[in-house]
């Protein structure tokens, strides 16, 4: 077998030059998602390894990623259709599996927990990422519209007598 070439790489730059990036042959990440590079604004700083076999002609199949980051200062009026999504802070997790963005965020001014959530290996798809949103119960959520016009109630997790939790399909 072919001895591996592992790179390791940590950086920081905005949202939409990291997606840039990572959107180019062969990991094509962003065009397993149903939306461009420019789905949020915000700085990010990120760790990535890559390992592959060391040989010419190797396909994404041959090719294993593993990257994590903290995005700051994000905004997206991208991710939710019409809504506004902000966050100080979101964590992010990426491999040849998928894509999740998640932590404490606010949609509209309602502070919640979200988690958006992309697999990859599948056929591309516009409605192939989920968004769960997790907050406090109460008129402040219930005054969220649906999310892009495909909100359920009671999907997801929820802890507690005062959280309620939604998961919509975005894209």
């Amino acid at each position: 077998p072919d001895p591996p070439a592992i790179v390791r790489l940590t950086g920081q730059s905005t949202v939409t030059a990291t997606l840039s990036l990572l959107d180019q042959p062969p990991l094509n990440v962003m065009q397993k998602t149903a939306f461009p590079v420019d789905v949020a604004q915000g700085k990010i700083r990120l760790a990535a390894t890559i390992s592959m076999p060391l040989r010419q002609g190797n396909t994404i199949a041959d090719i294993q990623y593993d990257v994590t980051g903290a995005i700051a200062d994000v905004r997206s009026t991208l991710l939710v259709r019409e809504r506004i999504l902000e966050a100080q802070r979101l964590d992010l997790a990426a491999s040849e599996r998928g894509i999740e963005i998640y932590g404490t965020s606010a949609l509209d001014a309602v502070p919640m927990s979200i988690a958006w959530r992309q697999p990859f290996g599948q056929p591309l798809r516009t409605r192939g990422s989920r968004l769960q949103c997790a907050g406090v119960a109460g008129p402040a959520v219930d005054a969220v519209p649906a999310l892009g016009g495909s909100l359920g109630a009671g999907h997801g997790s929820s802890s507690g007598a005062d959280s309620t939790a939604r998961q919509a399909t975005v894209g």
